[in-house]
């Protein structure tokens, strides 16, 4: 390192070990959740994938939480999810879920 002020550049300092560390759990959820009806009984579920810089480790996945949120005024259906791995990936489809009915979708990123 070579500090700079007004008084002119120092001597660089000597060479210091090298430390990584541990990888720790992203501190911000996906941005911008959607989730759009499609053909008769599908649910195409999108987000915006985190940069780099918000990863917080190796090995991201997304894992994608959803269900029937009412039918007769009662809360019915227990939460079902899928993982959806890699980094980049930004969407996620349900497949044959019941018409008509209201569901509650969430997603959750998670690293190694």
């Amino acid at each position: 390192v070579i500090a700079v002020n007004w008084v002119g550049r120092s001597d660089p300092s000597s060479v210091s070990d090298s430390y990584h560390t541990p990888p720790s759990a992203p501190e911000v959820f996906p941005k911008n959740i959607q989730a759009q009806g499609i053909y008769n009984r599908d649910l195409i579920v999108r987000w915006e994938s985190l940069g780099w810089y918000e990863r917080n480790g190796p090995g991201i996945q997304y894992k994608v939480f959803w269900r029937i949120l009412y039918c007769n005024d009662e809360l019915l259906g227990d939460w079902e999810n899928s993982v959806v791995q890699g980094e980049e990936k930004s969407s996620y489809v349900i497949l044959n879920l019941i018409r008509d009915l209201p569901y509650q979708v969430q997603v959750q990123v998670l690293n190694n």
